[in-house]
C-alpha cells in the first residue's frame, strides 16, 4: 500500500521545508511543489498512482493565486485532505 501524501507548496522555500517535514518522512511520502499548478499537477499524478493525501501545506503568499482560491482548488481535487495555511 502506499503511504499517504504530505504535499508543500512554497514557492521559495519548498526544498528547505522538506527537510523540515522530515520527522514525517517515516509515514508519509513527502512532496514539495513551488506553485498552485504544479501542485494540482503532484495531486492528479498522485491521484493516479492511488496514492493518498493526507496533507496539503501551504504557504499564505502563494504566487500563482490567492491563498483562498487555492485551497478552494484543493478542496474540490482533494475534500478528505487537510489544509494548513501557514505564516513567516
Amino acid at each position: 500500500m502506499n503511504r499517504p501524501a504530505i504535499v508543500l507548496v512554497f514557492p521559495e522555500r519548498a526544498d528547505h521545508l522538506l527537510g523540515e517535514f522530515g520527522r514525517y518522512a517515516r509515514d508519509n511520502a513527502l512532496h514539495a511543489a513551488r506553485g498552485v499548478e504544479e501542485a494540482g499537477d503532484l495531486v492528479a499524478r498522485l491521484a493516479d498512482d492511488s496514492v493518498p493525501v493526507a496533507m496539503v501545506v501551504a504557504d499564505s503568499a502563494l504566487v500563482d493565486v490567492t491563498s483562498l482560491v487555492a485551497f478552494q482548488r484543493w478542496r474540490r481535487d482533494v475534500p478528505t485532505a487537510k489544509r494548513v495555511v501557514v505564516a513567516h
